[in-house]
């Protein structure tokens, strides 16, 4: 024992298990009514065979064989034996003691170890095997410490430490997350010449893999293959693929997978779940679909967990047929499906808002004697949502039934229906769902939180969502990254950046780290206050802190410069998030290409076109109404109706909208061209593309400007007609051009219509007035004009 002790292992382990708290085994079972259901029929054999010892013990050993499903009757045979002179060999306890053991679920443990002590202590001395049974229940109990001590014991005994105890205090150690005594161990193991096993290396790849130690496991599995005698079989080459994928480093587990079948280590039904499984996570269908025809090929048969994957993965991306040909695939081979396969399909269904195959499904699930569950009563719940049913969703929730099933909704059914109300605008019956989430019993969580708080800031009740927030608070709900994020982009929304900032601080010095999405919302914050330089500071601390900027994040900024006119700043953002491996796409094109359009730098413009579609980016109707804009304020107006008339981009056909139409004729309008503006006009309603009040705005304009005033009201009128409300810039043009042809009465007509109608006049509406009132010599109707203007909180300018 010295020269163990000297060797380390049990002076490295004095320490490590030191706990803080005390042990208490469970108090020895009451032994009561032991002759009623599962039990009769055993307990009354005992009685029949206890008068003949060896006829008791040959029965314990048939009995312990085949298991025992209860407590009861082990420790009943226990007292039985315990009671016989001469008492029976540790054989028999040992036996009996294993037994109990593989109890399932709850095994005895406790009272296994009370037994054991009780037969020590009463002088019946253990053997190797009763060690190592304690030692186990030491180590599941979570005792490891006490499961080292029992090395002296055996030391004592004269069993010196072998492969067996090893095993178990490895599995003890790994299972309790105590990976670095593991290793630690298992390097004094080799010192003292024991040779490790199967299961000494099956339990150091599970704890290296459960801990992400990819690179300690590749290691131990090389060591394996050159110098044990035992090589790595099928069970830690699945184990070890597992965790690859956990890691997401797909070409590594692929690679193993090919390594094991050139090491003609077969695969088995649960390498290719494995890979299957993890295909699946990394979007990877058809790759993961090639690998069931593998199995198929190598005749290994599927399980219902290889198709539930697959169809549970088609489901999601949106190809409902290609997971349905697999449920049929699955029955014709012979697999039954269960709840889950039932399940994965159906959601696939609700996720495409085919809810009337949705429904029939559930129907073919019951009849096949499939019970319908809480998950599938989320996902119609769910599909109704999406597809804005939300009325129909209400209806089965509170029916709570499906095909004549009761079910109990969970905290999912509750955050799916919640969230659907918020965005529905129905925010009230939203928070009554919330009040009887915690009536149910059903504890609310951060989702069922973070969906009212979109719900009262979509209808900007900023102040109630903060009060909220402390209401989680209370509550004790974890607060999320994405909770932060819904506060702070409701306080940019309504322009309170810097409570918005405060918000910010204080997720960093609670320990929360801000995502992609936290900066994005900030950054566009900013922008939106034109404050650039705090916005690209932003920028920078993202890449301090390594937060990956997204095409977001650069699209933001780049068009927050080009608004400003700052296209150098712009282009340098753009190359940078080039530099950086992230792809613009046709917003982040289309927002740099508004920045050289409006300085007039068309031949940039149209470079940046060209390198767009060479880069595989269609262009869009934006682009193109970003050139014709840019032609038109550069007064190259024919240029922007041949571009019109020729309705391509780079060979790109384009539909022109309504912004389209509005620009072009705005801009023929001020060259006076309004008889090929009003063509414009006609062509769009000819097309289906409804004119705005910007596109009214402008014809009227140049109508006025044409004197054709007369023709101007009667386009107000029929502007009105059409449902597009006038704005005060409609109403200014009007009353200007009533003005210029000397009709003031009828502008202060307009003008007094307008403020009846509950229009504010702007200052441009009341500079009309006093300059037309002026020129007439009515100083002393200006001069009222201008007091008006003062009282209603309008400040003169320049002009005035």
């Amino acid at each position: 024992m010295a020269s163990i002790i000297n060797q380390g292992i049990l002076v490295l382990f004095h320490f490590r298990f030191r706990f803080r708290f005390r042990f208490r085994f469970h108090p020895q079972f009451v032994l009561r009514n032991y002759c009623r259901n599962a039990a009769t029929r055993t307990l009354r054999h005992c009685n029949d065979v206890v008068d003949d010892p060896q006829l008791f013990i040959q029965f314990v050993r048939e009995q312990c064989k085949l298991g025992f499903s209860r407590a009861e009757i082990p420790v009943s045979i226990f007292h039985q034996l315990n009671c016989f002179r001469p008492r029976p060999c540790i054989i028999v306890f040992n036996q009996l003691f294993t037994a109990m053991c593989k109890i399932r679920p709850h095994p005895p443990l406790s009272t296994v170890v009370i037994f054991s002590n009780q037969l020590e202590l009463s002088g019946l001395r253990p053997d190797c095997h009763s060690v190592g049974i304690l030692a186990n229940c030491y180590c599941r109990l979570g005792r490891v410490d006490f499961a080292f001590s029992l090395l002296g014991k055996r030391l004592k005994l004269g069993y010196p430490p072998d492969v067996v105890i090893i095993n178990t205090l490895l599995n003890g150690l790994i299972t309790f997350d105590k990976l670095q005594p593991a290793v630690q161990l298992l390097d004094k193991v080799a010192k003292l010449g024991l040779q490790p096993d199967l299961i000494t290396y099956g339990a150091m790849f599970k704890g290296l893999c459960r801990n992400g130690d990819n690179a300690g496991a590749l290691n131990l599995l090389r060591n394996m293959e050159l110098k044990s005698p035992f090589k790595p079989g099928v069970v830690i080459y699945n184990t070890f693929i597992h965790s690859l994928f956990k890691d997401r480093l797909l070409p590594q587990a692929l690679g193993l997978f090919k390594d094991m079948k050139v090491k003609r280590i077969l695969p088995d039904v649960v390498t290719y779940n494995t890979l299957i499984r993890g295909l699946c996570s990394l979007g990877q269908s058809d790759d993961a679909k090639d690998l069931l025809v593998e199995m198929l090929d190598s005749n290994i048969v599927p399980d219902v967990h290889t198709y539930n994957t697959l169809i549970y993965m088609y489901g999601k991306e949106g190809n409902v047929d290609e997971a349905r040909a697999i449920f049929e695939l699955m029955s014709k081979r012979g697999v039954l499906p269960d709840v889950i396969t039932y399940n994965a399909l159906l959601d696939g269904y609700c996720l495409r808002g085919e809810m009337a195959e949705a429904e029939n499904l559930v129907d073919v699930m019951v009849k096949d004697g499939i019970v319908p569950d809480v998950v599938t009563f989320n996902s119609l719940i769910n599909g109704y949502c999406k597809c804005k049913q939300v009325d129909e969703a209400l209806v089965m929730f509170e029916d709570t039934r499906l095909s004549g099933i009761h079910i109990t909704p969970d905290v999912v059914t509750y955050n799916i229906l919640i969230d659907a109300l918020c965005k529905d605008n129905r925010f009230h019956l939203a928070l009554h769902h919330a009040e009887e989430v915690k009536d149910k019993g059903v504890a609310p969580n951060v989702v069922t939180y973070n969906s009212l708080l979109v719900g009262l800031l979509k209808i900007a009740e900023i102040d109630t969502g903060i009060s909220l927030l402390r209401e989680i608070e209370n509550y004790g709900v974890s607060r999320d990254i994405c909770t932060y994020n819904i506060i702070i982009n409701g306080l940019c929304e309504v322009g309170r950046l810097a409570e918005a900032v405060e918000v910010f601080s204080y997720i960093v010095a609670k320990g929360l780290w801000p995502d992609v999405v936290t900066y994005n919302t900030l950054i566009r914050g900013l922008c939106s206050l034109g404050q650039c330089d705090d916005a690209k500071d932003l920028l920078a601390e993202m890449f301090d802190n390594n937060i990956a900027p997204d095409i977001e994040t650069y699209s933001t900024l780049i068009d927050m410069y080009c608004k400003e006119g700052n296209v150098n700043e712009a282009r340098a953002i753009f190359e940078l998030m080039i530099k950086r491996g992230v792809n613009p796409d046709v917003i982040t094109y289309n927002a740099l290409l508004d920045g050289y359009c409006l300085r007039g730098e068309m031949a940039e413009a149209e470079n940046l076109v060209d390198v767009m579609v060479k880069d595989g980016i269609v262009p869009d109707v934006v682009t193109f109404n970003s050139l014709i804009n840019g032609y038109c304020k550069c007064k190259q107006v024919d240029e922007a109706v041949v571009m019109f008339e020729d309705l391509r981009l780079n060979g790109t056909r384009i539909i022109p909208n309504v912004v389209t139409y509005s620009t072009l004729i705005d801009a023929l309008c001020k060259e006076n061209k309004f008889h090929l503006a009003l063509q414009k006009f006609e062509e769009m309603k000819d097309r289906g593309v409804a004119p705005n009040v910007f596109t009214y705005n402008s014809l009227l304009d140049g109508m006025l400007k044409n004197a054709e005033i007369d023709t101007g009201i009667s386009l107000r009128r029929e502007m009105k007609n059409n449902g597009v409300s006038p704005d005060i810039c409609t109403y200014n043009i009007i009353i200007n051009g009533l003005c210029e042809a000397g009709r003031l009465a009828e502008a202060v007509e307009v003008f007094s219509y307008l403020v009846a109608k509950g229009l504010q006049p702007d200052v441009t509406t009341y500079n009309t007035l006093i300059k037309v009132l002026c020129k007439q010599g009515s100083l002393c109707d200006a001069t009222a004009v201008l007091e008006e203007m003062a009282g209603n909180g309008c400040s003169p300018n320049q002009c005035t």
